[in-house]
């Protein structure tokens, strides 16, 4: 009897161990590539918003959806992957597969895009992951009206009306949470950079150099100005040189030509604290300030225009366009005077300034705007110039 059990438990050990092999050696199902748009939006949507990011992973489903093998050089990746967003962000919103509607339990009716689930989940990896990949941070979600880059603007306004709260006078000796919520300030802060300067990059590929048609013609030549002297003078109203080397001086149909070729791949930087410009306009007026290339003015010109260039493939030979009010405000003067001395390269100096810009009939915007999404609109003007 003892014999026969022995002899039963070795053939059913047998029959496990063949089971066993036969299930180690069964090949393993080919993973589903998504390929409809509630697929591409499942996959897209669950890496960004289910648990702690997986470095890579997000690159990873992409190479997928894209047909990439992970073989290809990291040019060839980049822009198969840059290419795939595009013809995604120009498809009907329902049919794009890159929005995460109803994606948040914890937020009933929320509706947005990739970005938009990052910076409801604070995945500030993500975001910086999403804008390396080539996500257009331009693109205007219907369903919300908004930009990624808005969204990041608000979350900001947020954190800053939290930090408000936390940081009070009688909180700052006794809060834990003032570090952490000046560290998720600071975090956003990065992503809100990372998506502007993604921005500007992208929707100026295609723009290399500055079109032939921008060029100077008899009628653009600048009005007579004082010799060139190379120093920082007193900011404000008075006389300024009709040229400074190595920046090209522009009259204002040449800066409404630039601005509607580069779109928004020109910086447009206004020396002036004027409510209504250029649109497109950030605020430079402090570094139109008298002083030293050492002073304290110096060392914010550096940091911001860093956070300005930083993401831009050209970096610091990016186009830019500085102005002021008129050819004898100096601020624009001392402003690309403290830039050139940071090592920038490509600088456009529209030294008529708001005044000219004004005078031939162009349009006009906010102070500090960053939406302007491409091509400048109804400055065909230049064309007959």
């Amino acid at each position: 009897m003892a014999d026969l059990v022995r002899k039963l438990i070795l053939a059913l050990c047998g029959v496990a161990f063949c089971l066993g092999t036969a299930a180690e050696a069964a090949p393993a199902k080919p993973r589903k590539i998504p390929v409809t748009p509630v697929e591409i939006r499942t996959a897209l949507c669950e890496v960004i918003g289910t648990g702690p990011p997986r470095p890579g992973s997000l690159t990873s489903e992409l190479w997928d959806i894209t047909g990439l093998t992970g073989t290809e050089s990291e040019a060839v990746k980049e822009q198969r992957i840059r290419a795939w967003f595009r013809e995604r962000q120009a498809l009907p919103r329902e049919q794009s597969g890159l929005t995460c509607d109803e994606f948040l339990p914890a937020i009933p009716g929320f509706k947005g895009g990739l970005y938009r689930l990052a910076i409801a989940l604070d995945d500030h990896q993500r975001i910086w992951e999403l804008t390396k990949l080539g996500l257009d941070p331009n693109w205007r979600d219907p369903a919300t009206g908004k930009t990624p880059i808005e969204d990041m603007l608000a979350a900001i306004d947020t954190q800053l009306k939290v930090d408000e709260v936390v940081d009070a006078p009688w909180h700052r000796l006794t809060s834990v949470m003032v570090p952490h919520v000046r560290y998720n300030l600071l975090r956003q802060m990065d992503s809100y950079k990372s998506l502007r300067e993604a921005g500007a990059r992208l929707a100026g590929e295609g723009q290399p150099s500055p079109p032939p048609a921008c060029a100077a013609t008899a009628a653009d030549a600048p009005a007579p100005g004082i010799p060139y002297d190379g120093k920082l003078g007193p900011g404000g109203s008075g006389p300024t040189p009709d040229h400074i080397p190595g920046v090209q001086t522009i009259s204002a149909r040449q800066a409404a030509c630039l601005l509607d070729k580069y779109g928004k791949d020109m910086l447009v930087l206004g020396a002036l604290r004027d409510a209504v410009v250029i649109p497109g306009t950030e605020e430079f007026a402090y570094a139109g300030a008298s002083g030293a290339f050492d002073d304290k003015v110096q060392y914010f010109v550096r940091e911001n225009l860093h956070t300005f260039t930083f993401m831009h493939d050209a970096k610091k030979a990016r186009p830019i366009m500085v102005y002021c009010h008129h050819e004898n405000c100096r601020n624009s003067y001392n402003a690309i005077l403290r830039m050139q001395f940071e090592g920038y390269t490509n600088i456009y100096w529209l030294r008529e300034g708001l005044k000219a810009w004004k005078a031939a009939g162009y349009p006009l915007g906010a102070c500090g705007a960053i939406s302007r999404s491409g091509p400048s609109n109804g400055i065909e003007p230049y064309r007959h110039g």
